[in-house]
């Protein structure tokens, strides 16, 4: 009889990888341990197909107009309300770039957020996947390791929202702009891969996609 045995290009961790549905466990702001960032958000995930929780971050400093006055169309503001509608937070930012709720009053955005979430731990099974999530392995080159990353478009979990981040999703991947470890980085780590991305290096520079 023929011996099989396993390929270096076989996928690694697939089953939590890829296309998830995903529920919120935990807020945190962060923007104060960094001196380049306006906003700094961990937005802490369970998915079904993993036992641990994954980090979708939010993070960037403002682009401003010439009157100091936040731009309301650069990338930055579009990421905090693409995750706000995802959920269905109706606050935002003002034009100063401070968060408020829904009547214009200033609040902190993570005890605002916490009341959008169940305080549960990822092995809870009663959760309600009510988002929709990309989930990739992100290799980080000064460390020569691959981290578990959820990309920050996120949107609800229905037929559309499914179809909206697909479509993003495909769009960043094809045109470069979302590059994933590839099987030779993780195999070359034997195995040997983080799973959330908490390290410092990894904080110090914003997200760009």
């Amino acid at each position: 009889m023929t011996l099989m045995r396993p390929t270096n290009d076989a996928p690694v961790g697939a089953s939590f990888l890829g296309y998830q549905e995903a529920t919120i466990l935990n807020i945190k702001d962060r923007a104060d341990e960094f001196d380049w960032a306006d906003v700094y958000v961990d937005v802490i995930l369970a998915t079904p197909n993993s036992k641990y929780s994954t980090t979708m971050r939010i993070k960037g400093s403002y682009k401003r107009n010439t009157d100091n006055t936040i731009d309301a169309n650069s990338k930055l503001v579009k990421d905090i309300y693409s995750f706000f509608d995802a959920i269905g937070y109706t606050g935002g930012i003002d034009n100063a770039g401070t968060f408020c709720n829904n009547k214009g009053e200033p609040v902190s955005i993570e005890s605002e957020l916490s009341s959008y979430i169940s305080g549960k731990t990822p092995e809870d099974t009663d959760h309600e996947f009510n988002l929709y999530v990309y989930v990739y392995k992100d290799w980080n080159i000064k460390r020569k390791k691959a981290y578990t990353t959820v990309h920050n478009y996120i949107q609800p979990n229905t037929e559309e929202g499914r179809e909206k981040c697909n479509d993003r999703i495909e769009y960043l991947l094809k045109n470069g702009f979302l590059k994933e470890a590839t099987s030779e980085q993780l195999n070359s780590v034997n195995g040997s891969i983080g799973q959330v991305t908490t390290d410092n290096v990894l904080d110090s520079v914003p997200l760009v996609i």
